[in-house]
């Protein structure tokens, strides 16, 4: 019985001392450039992204099948024993004979019907992101990192930091961080439509007004006398909490045609689903907007990703002088994911490029997997700098490998070290 024991016990055992760290990097197969930002997933729960530089590294097993996918990429599934240094990605091809008869608006509607539709169903669930900016200014080098929760239907909402430390290059004080002048951590609210109401930025899918202007007295009597038809029609302007009769505001989505052009291509896809690329274009001069390219899945109008820019945006910088006003042109990479009914984030790349200021920014999706800390040790602000004074640096919460770092973090951070 005893050897019995022992056996059952080294065969459970097993596969976790064959676990290790398996590294590669993805490029395009015909190019040979990067591909940043991919998803690898060895389970639903263990995933991540390539960086910057398209390295990732991920903890598996050996018989492990790694996917790594991109939008627009066929998807790989190697097995973690045969990845090699680099994996290459074939794109997809673009169906340019089906393009020409594309309507892009009636595409666009159908996508935003479906994310009015499923917004209700994500009832405003939070899910716990991993973040990283890396800021270079005036050649000052400075890198933070966080753990956040927040609301992912669509575009990140309702932004709480958990717990953050913050690595420099320079000598300064939490004043001088460049992170809380120009407030780039706000940036992961970008999106093609955006709940913040400090951003006034114009975007292709906006929030429209509701049809009809109820007060809350009248609210209650109409669910007390239609509760059970108001769940079996298609809700796109209220949300229900049956559990209190109370009524929420839901974004109303609509399209946005007075200020956007939209475009369409289609190219083929994976499991007999091609995939729509909208473009929108703003056909606005002065004001703030985002314009950009939609993914979406031809069948089903689910919105794979986006790829935007957001123009005529001005930042708060501190610089030797003094603090001043700067425009950039930040650029915004989206991708989704819809494992639990609705449409939700799965990772945001912000980057900026301008003379003397170098700026990236990705958050991720860490769906079920669990942050290696407790609760007490975390705190909950909006206010990133804030968050990393109250938390302190817990050498655990860095070391889960969430994202590889580039080689330029990589020598930040030796360089804070020693």
């Amino acid at each position: 019985m005893k050897h019995l024991f022992f056996l059952l016990t080294l065969l459970f055992c097993l596969p976790l001392a064959a676990q290790q760290t398996y590294r590669a990097r993805v490029i395009d197969a015909e190019t040979g450039e990067a591909l940043p930002y991919a998803s690898i997933y060895a389970s639903k729960d263990n995933g991540t992204l390539t960086n910057a530089e398209g390295v990732f590294s991920i903890e598996a097993n050996n018989e492990d099948v790694l996917r790594i996918s991109s939008v627009g990429y066929q998807t790989l599934e190697i097995k973690a024993a045969e990845l090699k240094d680099e994996v290459r990605m074939t794109s997809m091809v673009r169906n340019t004979h089906a393009a020409k008869a594309l309507d892009a608006e009636r595409i666009m509607k159908k996508m935003i019907k479906r994310l009015q539709r499923e917004y209700v169903h994500s009832n405003e669930k939070r899910d716990n992101y991993f973040f990283r900016i890396t800021n270079s200014i005036d050649g000052k080098q400075e890198l933070l990192e966080a753990y956040l929760t927040a609301k992912g239907a669509t575009s990140l909402h309702d932004i709480s930091f958990l717990a953050g430390r913050r690595i420099q290059g320079h000598d300064s004080t939490a004043e001088e961080s460049s992170i809380l002048y120009s407030c780039f951590q706000k940036m992961l609210g970008l999106g093609p439509m955006i709940f913040e109401p400090w951003q006034r930025i114009i975007t292709p899918i906006y929030r429209g007004a509701t049809s009809k202007p109820y007060t809350i007295t009248q609210m209650n009597t109409y669910v007390e006398t239609n509760a059970p038809n108001f769940f079996r029609r298609d809700i796109d302007t209220y949300r229900l909490k049956a559990d209190t009769y109370k009524w929420e505001m839901v974004p109303k989505l609509e399209l946005n045609k007075r200020f956007y052009s939209y475009s369409a291509q289609e190219i083929d896809g994976e499991n007999g689903h091609n995939i729509y690329i909208v473009k929108s274009e703003g056909i606005i001069s002065s004001d703030t907007f985002i314009d950009g390219t939609f993914y979406v899945e031809d069948k089903s109008f689910a919105l794979l990703r986006f790829e935007g820019k957001l123009h005529n945006y001005t930042i708060e910088q501190e610089r030797d002088s003094g603090c001043e006003l700067r425009e950039v042109e930040p650029t915004i990479q989206i991708t989704y994911k819809r494992n639990r009914k609705y449409t939700e984030m799965e990772s945001i790349a912000i980057k900026i490029e301008e003379d003397n200021l170098t700026s990236r920014s990705v958050a991720f999706n860490l769906g079920n997997r669990k942050i290696p800390f407790k609760t007490k040790e975390s705190s909950n602000s909006e206010n990133l700098i804030e968050v990393i004074d109250q938390t302190g640096t817990t050498p655990l919460l860095w070391q889960a490998n969430v994202l590889q770092y580039t080689e330029e973090e990589t020598s930040l951070i030796n360089r804070h070290e020693q």
